[in-house]
Order: structure tokens, then sequence, then C-alpha cells
């Protein structure tokens, strides 16, 4: 039973990038890459150096092999798993979540969360874990839910941009609570672009937009400084290396 083949190997001279299946080659500072292919099977692979007048050496490892019969199983799944609520706001949890299996395909599976018990956290006002069960698995997910009982403020947005550029504005924006805590959450901007006339000079110009953050329109401000650009020349330094 074949377990490995030599695919190829090179002899790691720098300026050489040709790679072949010969059976034997010269070496380049005494080194030489081997790249050996598996064959799907399981068992031992045995690779052995030999050159004139020197020691051969041989190196041996196990390789797994691949079992069309092994059952597939659940591997891992992609879920945002940190939700934040506004207290007295409407909870909206994830109703299916992406799933990839050990034989790298993908699959949509439902969520199932306990109404109940849902609805006995929100009545206490406080933060809660939301446990979710994912399709017939038997996998139980975990949700914490954030309760925020008002946002305070956005974070301020100032940023820079060249004389006839529009600049690069967020498409999203961190909030902090009324005790001053910056969330981690980003929420949408919706931003109100002046015409692109008014980057053609230097300034500096405001630009207003519209964050949503949780259900709750609230007003944001861009501050963009308007620069020229500008080159600095550093000193030649080519008499100093002619010198030295």
């Amino acid at each position: 039973m074949v377990i490995g083949v030599l695919l190829t190997y090179s002899f790691l001279q720098p300026h050489q990038v040709k790679v072949d299946q010969a059976t034997s080659r010269n070496l380049y500072a005494g080194k030489v890459l081997a790249i050996v292919q598996m064959t799907g099977e399981t068992g031992e692979v045995s690779v052995t150096a030999s050159a004139e007048n020197l020691t051969s050496a041989t190196v041996t490892f196990p390789v797994t092999g691949t079992d069309e019969n092994q059952p597939t199983i659940l591997t891992s799944y992609l879920a945002a798993k940190n939700i934040y609520l506004l207290k007295d706001g409407s909870l909206r949890l994830p109703k299916k979540v992406t799933v990839r299996y050990s034989d790298q395909t993908t699959a949509t599976l439902p969520l199932k969360f306990d109404t109940d018990a849902i609805i006995n956290a929100l009545a206490t006002g406080e933060s809660f874990v939301a446990q979710g069960e994912l399709g017939d698995t038997g996998l139980k997910i975990d949700f914490q839910v954030s309760v925020i009982d008002q946002i305070g403020a956005l974070k301020n947005i100032s940023l820079a941009t060249e004389v006839g550029q529009t600049p690069n504005l967020p498409a999203t924006i961190q909030a902090y609570q009324n005790d001053g805590t910056l969330l981690a959450a980003q929420f949408p901007v919706t931003w109100q672009l002046p015409a692109p006339e008014v980057f053609n000079q230097v300034g500096n110009v405001k630009i207003e937009g519209i964050a949503d953050v949780l259900g709750e329109k609230l007003p944001v401000t861009a501050m963009v400084r308007i620069a020229k650009k500008t080159v600095t020349l550093g000193p030649n330094v080519a008499p100093v290396a002619v010198h030295r």
C-alpha cells in the first residue's frame, strides 16, 4: 500500500525557483526541500536521504487518511453572540445560524429559544444570557444580551482629507452609555454628503448624519479638515554617501 509519494523538491538556491521530480539532485548550502504528497491512506511515511561518503538518515511520521465512511460532524457555526438591547425595547434574537461540517459543507439551521425564559429575563430589566437550541443537533448556543438603560452620546468623528478628495466616512459608529461606558458594538450611519465642490478648498467641513442605534435614530456629526498635500524633501545624502 502506497501512503505517500515524492511530489517535488527544490535545492533552495535563491535565484533558482525550478522544481522537479528527479530521484536525485545537487544541494545548495547543504539543504534540500522535499514535498511528499499523501495518497489518502492511513499508515506511516518514511523519507530517506543519502549521499556519497555521508551517513544516510531516515525520518518516519504517521499519516491519517481520509475515510469515506467516517460520519460527517458539525465542526463550527457562525453567530454574533453579543446582543445589545435598549431597556424596554424590542429584543430581536437570531432565527437561523450557518454551520460548517467536517466535510467542509455548510448549512443553515434554525434556532429555538425558550420563550418563557426570555420573557422572565426581560422583566428583570437586567442583562442576561439567552440560550438557543440549534436545530436537531442537541447543541445549545449562549447569546449575551446586554440591556442598556439609555444612550448618552455618540462617539465623535474627526478626520482629514486632501483638497479635491471626498473623505471616506465610516459606515458605522460607536456609542456611549449615560455612565460614560463606550459600547463595543458598531451602529450603522447614513451620511448627508455635501456637493463634491465643497472639498475643493482648504478649510473645515461639518457633515451631518443619522445613526441607527438599536432602532433609535440619533444625529451624528463628522468634522472634516481639508488640507493641501505637502511633500517635504530631506537633505541630499549623496555627498555623504560618496565621502564614506
